[in-house]
């Protein structure tokens, strides 16, 4: 089954951030961002995220953004998916409050395959 999923990716550098985006390819959005620094420096991940049918997501990703409009600092390419001062607990929180307040129909990936590696993503995507 093709799914398309909603991530955190909490900033690697230990900055107070967190990336929330969507992909249609984990395992290349993971293998991009891996091939940002070394695997001996920090290896990808997306730290929580919730899968679902590409239209559900799409939606998910936009009410996120706009939930989140004030921490979100910069816009533009790169930029826009960028929340300040945030961890990834509070992020998740306010997208599990999303997802309940607008019923939409998606799961979250399973704790067990968290945080998601390009690995963890191959054996997730075996079990749906």
């Amino acid at each position: 089954m093709a799914v398309s999923i909603f991530y955190i990716f909490a900033d690697p550098m230990g900055d107070k951030a967190c990336k929330i985006g969507i992909s249609t390819k984990p395992e290349v959005r993971l293998g991009t961002y891996q091939n940002s620094v070394s695997a001996r420096s920090h290896l990808a991940c997306f730290n929580r995220a919730w899968y679902g049918t590409s239209k559900v997501i799409s939606k998910l990703e936009l009410t996120a953004k706009t939930e989140f409009d004030w921490e979100i600092e910069r816009d533009g390419r790169g930029h826009s998916e960028w929340v300040y001062d945030m961890s990834v607990d509070d992020i998740a929180t306010k997208i599990e409050a999303i997802i309940n307040g607008f019923h939409y129909k998606v799961n979250p990936v399973p704790k067990q395959f968290l945080p998601m590696t390009v690995e963890k993503y191959k054996e997730w995507s075996t079990t749906l």
